[in-house]
């Protein structure tokens, strides 16, 4: 995996089967303001069209897009940590296939996170969508963060590389627990700082991993 100097952030996209929203995923990171980023897009065993759109995205930014294709699925967790064993950038975010972000989110977030050299974590509120995208609502309930030891959601947070290495990256015994266990590992180990306003869109729909509510607890009360 290569990188250009400049480049500042990693943001990459796991999709396994996701195929149908990754253009609109792909597309708001190709839309940011700030533009000193590296797209990772990872095919995690998918049937569907995944790979080809990747492919398809990376013919039209070869310099700026890496495609990571793997045949069998091996889960987030220990995709994550492959993306975060390779890249050189500081700082890296977790765009999830079926969300997508704000134009101006990279830019605030690296604004916020360089505001302070202990800073290794900033997150943000977010809208919630419908399976179509129409906005249905928005998460800024912050004080339930800060007051309740409750985490940001688990994607679309900026995180400092070194900072997430040092406690040891992704714990992949987890499964479908969304932020949790990276949460309280970071949470007493570095800054974490919140920009109070909605930076990206997270798509409601049946095939969400967080509507497996059961799954979930279970996978919580392990961490706990």
């Amino acid at each position: 995996m290569k990188k250009q100097k400049e480049d500042k952030i990693c943001v990459y996209i796991v999709s396994r089967n996701y195929g149908k929203f990754l253009k609109k995923s792909i597309g708001s990171v190709l839309a940011q303001t700030f533009k000193n980023w590296q797209l990772y897009l990872i095919n995690d065993g998918s049937t569907d069209s995944t790979l080809k759109i990747y492919n398809n995205f990376k013919k039209r930014n070869k310099k700026k897009i890496t495609v990571l294709n793997f045949k069998k699925s091996i889960g987030l967790q220990k995709l994550s940590n492959h993306v975060l064993k390779n890249i050189k950038t500081e700082y890296i975010l977790r765009l999830d296939a079926d969300d997508w972000l704000h134009e101006c989110a990279l830019e605030l977030m690296f604004n916020e996170i360089k505001k302070n050299k202990n800073n290794g974590l900033v997150y943000s509120g977010y809208y919630y969508t419908n399976i179509y995208g129409k906005i249905i609502g928005v998460e800024n309930n912050f004080d339930l963060i800060k007051n309740n030891n409750v985490p940001p959601h688990g994607a679309c947070c900026l995180i400092s590389v070194k900072d997430l290495i040092a406690v040891g990256g992704y714990s992949t015994e987890f499964k479908a627990q969304d932020g949790w266990d990276l949460w309280f590992k970071l949470k007493n180990k570095v800054k974490y700082k919140c920009i109070p306003l909605p930076l990206f869109y997270y798509r409601k729909h049946g095939y969400s991993l967080s509507d497996n509510y059961k799954k979930i607890l279970k996978e919580r009360s392990k961490i706990f």
